[in-house]
C-alpha cells in the first residue's frame, strides 16, 4: 500500500518510509478515537452516567464529559514539519547549539 503523499512533505533525513509510516500510525490513532467517540456518544445516548461511561469505556472522565458535549469528533490538529536546513546534520557538522565536543586533554 503506497500513500499519496502531501505536497510540500518533508522527509526527515531521507527515509521516506519512516514518513509512511508515522501517517498511517497517525491514521490509525484517528480511527481508534473515533471509534472511542462513537462508544462513548452510544452510551450517553442510553442514558448511562458520565462515571458508568468512564468505568465501562477505561477513558477518563474528563474525555468522556467533553465528548458527551461535542456533536461531531474533532481530532487533535497536527503541526506541519518545520524544515530543516541540511546543513545541521550529516558529515561536516560540527556542533549542535548549546553543546560543545568534549576535547580530552592529551600528555605531553
Amino acid at each position: 500500500m503506497v500513500l499519496q503523499e502531501p505536497l510540500g512533505l518533508i522527509h526527515r533525513y531521507g527515509q521516506p518510509e519512516v514518513t509512511e509510516h508515522r501517517h498511517l500510525v497517525q491514521a490509525g490513532r484517528r480511527g481508534r478515537s473515533q471509534l472511542g467517540f462513537d462508544r462513548v456518544k452510544a452510551l450517553h445516548d442510553e442514558g448511562k452516567t458520565l462515571a458508568q461511561i468512564a468505568r465501562e469505556t477505561g477513558f477518563n472522565w474528563r474525555t468522556v464529559r467533553k465528548w458527551t458535549r461535542l456533536d461531531a469528533f474533532r481530532p487533535q490538529a497536527t503541526m506541519a514539519p518545520k524544515p530543516t536546513p541540511p546543513g545541521n546534520f550529516g558529515p561536516g557538522a560540527t556542533s549542535v547549539r548549546g553543546y560543545e565536543p568534549v576535547i580530552e586533554p592529551t600528555i605531553i
